[in-house]
């Protein structure tokens, strides 16, 4: 399917509808093969739409790792949008629950900042005055379970993928950063036994972090392996275990600022990541405009997709003009 080659536009309001990028996304088949994956598109209009549109014929579903709210201006469209999406599924990020004054019964782990909770209230606030969308949002994250989705493929269910928005042990709360092997290992270890010895490979799938990384642990490996991304190239998960983070849609912490997501075809076993560019000054300046609760720490994320956690990213890898390389 030929691709809408969107300009260089400067000013939100000329990005399409919310009608028009419903047409982009397929409806659910009875067996999907492969799923488009986003995470922590956190109320960026704009990169969504970036991303739907770079992403479109070259998936049969949409898996969401949560984060639809959050740090970005636009929260309506962006709720509007999956409303009227078939989502197949949704794992609820810390900030969809924070806008729900929920959080504090999911996560002893997060502790928002007071930016983070007055954007909170900014966003409840905008969302309240589309009466339908706030009513059905609520109901969309107050019933969803806030718990890691597990579902098995292949011949005896020996392929298994595990969703997640932060860990297993705390779905909303916890990090899995790259650079913390300790906590991939006891992670991935423990879903081995909970899942048991006769999966042939496992895809743990986060969000959380904002840093697209793929690691492996092969029987025999005392730490995960780096295994290089190349944007755009499918990577071959056969066998083993996976932490696969698709990156962040609306905020970026790996050093790059462009959009990220991935696309995992079960079928092949094979993940593709990619990057895609929108007008990021137009979404900063949007923030700008919505006062001071959001710091200029913040729109310097947005900008150069680095924050003080980038440290994680950068001890594993780093940025590279044909997609991303291991440093060792």
């Amino acid at each position: 399917m030929l691709r809408l080659e969107l300009p260089a536009l400067v000013s939100v309001a000329e990005y399409p509808s919310v009608e028009d990028v419903c047409g982009w996304v397929p409806r659910r088949g009875s067996h999907p093969g492969r799923w488009l994956i986003l995470a922590d598109i956190h109320a960026n209009w704009p990169a969504l739409v970036a991303v739907l549109n770079h992403a479109r014929g070259r998936y049969d579903a949409l898996w969401f790792m949560g984060d639809l709210v959050g740090y970005g201006p636009h929260p309506v469209p962006c709720v509007n949008l999956f409303e009227r999406l078939d989502v197949q599924r949704w794992s609820i990020g810390n900030h969809d629950l924070g806008v729900l004054d929920s959080l504090h019964r999911h996560s002893l782990v997060f502790r928002p900042s007071p930016e983070s909770s007055q954007i909170w209230l900014d966003h409840r606030a905008q969302l309240q005055t589309k009466s339908e969308t706030w009513q059905w949002f609520q109901a969309r994250v107050n019933a969803t379970p806030i718990r890691m989705a597990v579902r098995r493929y292949g011949v005896r269910g020996r392929r298994v993928q595990v969703f997640v928005h932060a860990c297993p042990d705390d779905p909303v709360g916890a990090y899995l950063f790259p650079s913390d092997w300790a906590n991939v290992l006891e992670t991935l270890r423990a879903l081995e036994r909970q899942l048991g010895v006769n999966s042939q490979c496992v895809w743990l799938v986060t969000g959380h972090t904002h840093m697209m990384c793929l690691l492996c642990l092969q029987p025999g490996d005392s730490i995960p392996r780096v295994m290089p991304i190349q944007y755009g190239q499918p990577i071959s998960i056969q066998q083993g275990l996976y932490l696969i983070n698709p990156g962040s849609v609306g905020s970026p912490r790996d050093g790059d600022p462009r959009a990220g997501y991935a696309i995992l075809d079960v079928g092949k076993a094979e993940v593709e990541f990619q990057r895609v560019g929108y007008p990021v000054q137009a979404v900063v300046d949007d923030m700008r405009r919505r006062g001071a609760m959001y710091p200029d720490s913040l729109l310097d994320t947005f900008l150069t997709g680095r924050s003080a956690a980038t440290r994680h990213f950068d001890s594993v890898y780093q940025a590279h003009p044909e997609g991303l390389i291991p440093c060792r």
